[in-house]
């Protein structure tokens, strides 16, 4: 394969149903046109197991196992902000984002909630940060200056 930057998701997808590319990697909730017109094809998610968001298309880790690549939100404090403000902000968003009413919005943005506590919350960030710079060392690839 060889790479293709673009500025953005949209040049990329149209070029996609255009057929000038073969392959992409988009966010599902730009995808449901361009399959409904039969211009694409959606191949995989890059969940560990399927999705809500897209039960008929297999998870890429029944053919890669452990290949996971999530976008995410987060709320982030000052580091020395108060135990029991951060308990009660978790709290609070936690209902609000599992709400019905913001199910109802976010579901169509191909966004599936999942919220957690600000323990796991860290070993994720964490997480990511050690997969993420074990892959950019291996692959030798570095900022640009």
């Amino acid at each position: 394969m060889v790479h293709v930057a673009y500025k953005g998701g949209t040049p990329s997808l149209v070029d996609l149903a255009g057929g000038q590319i073969q392959l992409s990697c988009q966010p599902l909730p730009s995808l449901p046109l361009y399959v409904k017109a039969g211009r694409v094809r959606t191949l995989g998610v890059r969940t560990l197991q399927r999705t809500r968001l897209a039960l008929d298309v297999p998870p890429i880790a029944e053919t890669l196992a452990g290949f996971e690549v999530l976008g995410w939100h987060g709320l982030l404090a000052l580091l020395n902000t108060p135990k029991d403000i951060i308990a009660k902000v978790n709290a609070t968003a936690t209902k609000a984002v599992l709400s019905a009413d913001m199910q109802e919005h976010i579901l169509p943005l191909g966004v599936e909630a999942a919220p957690s506590t600000p323990a796991a919350f860290t070993t994720r960030i964490r997480a990511e940060t050690t997969k993420w710079s074990k892959l950019l060392k291996e692959a030798n690839i570095r900022p640009a200056e």
